[in-house]
């Protein structure tokens, strides 16, 4: 894609809870239950993806599930 790398995930769960969305890559956002997560996962990813020069985010139009995109600049 030009100047940048991309790459997607997916997944066919049930998505991501408009409650959510907004604040999806914050530290201790979840959507689990109490005891199962900590919450951290999209924080530190971002965190790493950004530190390369990136973003992340999510596809918001994707239904089927989730979708993330992530794009890299090109070394």
């Amino acid at each position: 894609d030009g100047d940048s790398i991309v790459v997607s995930v997916r997944d066919t769960g049930p998505g991501i809870s408009p409650l959510i969305k907004d604040r999806l890559f914050e530290p201790f956002a979840t959507t689990k239950e109490p005891g199962q997560g900590t919450g951290l996962g999209l924080a530190v990813c971002r965190g790493i993806v950004e530190s390369a020069g990136g973003t992340i985010a999510i596809d918001v139009e994707y239904e089927d599930g989730a979708r993330f995109v992530v794009r890299l600049p090109k070394a």
